[in-house]
């Protein structure tokens, strides 16, 4: 089959998500604008509409939805605790094997996993004869930190038996496709950029010159965990703060597990006049942020696989200067527009902050390369729903040879 034959079937395996929700608003053609950037699950139902295909849905989400008449449904398929070590792989080949036979009974022509589900899921669609492009916005491990022998062996095993089922890879950076090609060799890959709204092109882009009597803002916009090193942040800003720059303020815009102990952090160590915590937000009032940040902050630790992060991506937008870990693949795209730090040293954070905040002409110099780059994230050549289409024409016309 190809797709100037007929319509294929497709099977998403989503992971997490509100699919359901971004489906209902689609029906009735409204932006989902519970985050920034375009949904991915939006791009695919664009695409299904276009090639008005049957698409099935599943996410590890407790909402369902199916758009009648339109051969469109989101099914509820969550993921139970997996638990650790053997036990977690254990479970993980169980729930693999339930999510590919749902895609045997929809009669899937192909299926696209995410890297959530696991490798183990290869060789449960392989059974079933359903090719698999693999959609990874993770990393299988932190970049630059090799798993050890034992985790590199596992994978390598785990990528082996179910590699005859993996058709392509979609990956969200560069290093994505490094890492599955360290596995397995010889598998096409389309890498994307995650797009943004065209009204977000129309952002007046205002970069004032840095001042030691004005406010100096660092967003961070992103999950509240200590892997995404929030509390690097706390221990930065007292580092600054004890050398004088009293003029810097810590935006945390987002939500997580962490956020109650991070408000206690900050009050205990009186550092409320430097950190506003904003709450999870909407992209309107993400924006309004953005717009007033003077550089964006990304300080995720090497314990987490990061796919991307879109945070250092969004300075563009309003370019301005993205500031990340060495872990954040983002640093491919965002390129001479960032500076990078260690993962865990809140003292490279605070050396870091220095080269900016103390030489204007060098931040400025940011802001342009940053408003030079910010293209990038308004073209559809490089949006998940073509790279989704590329990988699918390739696919299935390997798959009628």
């Amino acid at each position: 089959m190809c797709l100037s034959d007929s319509a294929p079937r497709i099977f998403f395996a989503h992971g997490p998500g509100d699919a359901a929700g971004t489906l209902k608003k689609w029906a009735f053609n409204i932006e989902d604008d519970s985050i920034i950037a375009n949904t991915y699950s939006g791009q695919i139902f664009d695409l299904a509409k276009q090639l008005n295909s049957e698409l099935l849905v599943i996410a590890d989400n407790r909402n369902s939805y199916r758009l009648s008449g339109k051969n469109i449904t989101v099914e509820s398929f969550v993921r139970k605790d997996m638990g650790s070590g053997w036990r977690y792989w254990l479970n993980m080949k169980k729930h693999t094997e339930l999510v590919a036979r749902r895609a045997r009974d929809f009669r899937a022509d192909v299926a696209i996993v995410s890297l959530h589900y696991g490798l183990l899921s290869l060789a449960a669609f392989k059974r079933y004869q359903i090719p698999v492009i693999l959609d990874m916005h993770n990393t299988l491990w932190p970049m630059g930190n090799e798993p050890n022998f034992f985790k590199r062996l596992l994978l390598k095993t785990i990528a082996i038996g179910g590699q005859e089922g993996l058709a392509a890879v979609i990956a969200v950076s560069p290093e994505c496709g490094r890492q599955i090609n360290r596995l397995i060799t010889g598998k096409p890959i389309f890498e994307h950029i995650p797009q943004y709204p065209n009204s977000l092109q129309n952002i007046n882009i205002n970069n004032k010159p840095v001042s030691p009597s004005e406010d100096f803002r660092i967003l961070f916009s992103g999950r509240i965990e200590e892997a995404k090193g929030v509390f690097d942040l706390i221990d930065a800003a007292e580092i600054l703060i004890r050398d004088g720059y009293s003029q810097l303020k810590w935006i945390i815009a987002g939500s997580g597990s962490a956020e109650p102990r991070l408000k206690v952090e900050i009050e205990r160590r009186s550092l409320s006049p430097y950190f506003e915590l904003k709450g999870q937000l909407c992209r309107s009032e993400l924006t309004l942020e953005l717009a007033k940040a003077n550089t964006t902050i990304t300080p995720t630790r090497a314990v987490f696989p990061e796919g991307l992060a879109k945070a250092p991506l969004e300075s563009l937008i309003v370019g301005i200067p993205a500031l990340l870990s060495s872990v954040v693949p983002a640093a491919d795209v965002v390129a001479n527009a960032a500076l990078i730090f260690e993962p865990a040293s809140p003292n490279g954070i605070a050396r870091t902050i220095k080269k900016i905040v103390g030489n204007p002409l060098y931040y400025d110099s940011l802001c342009k390369n940053s408003r030079e780059l910010r293209h990038l994230l308004f073209s559809s050549q490089y949006s998940f729903g073509n790279a989704v289409l590329e990988a699918l024409e390739n696919t299935l016309a390997n798959t009628k040879n």
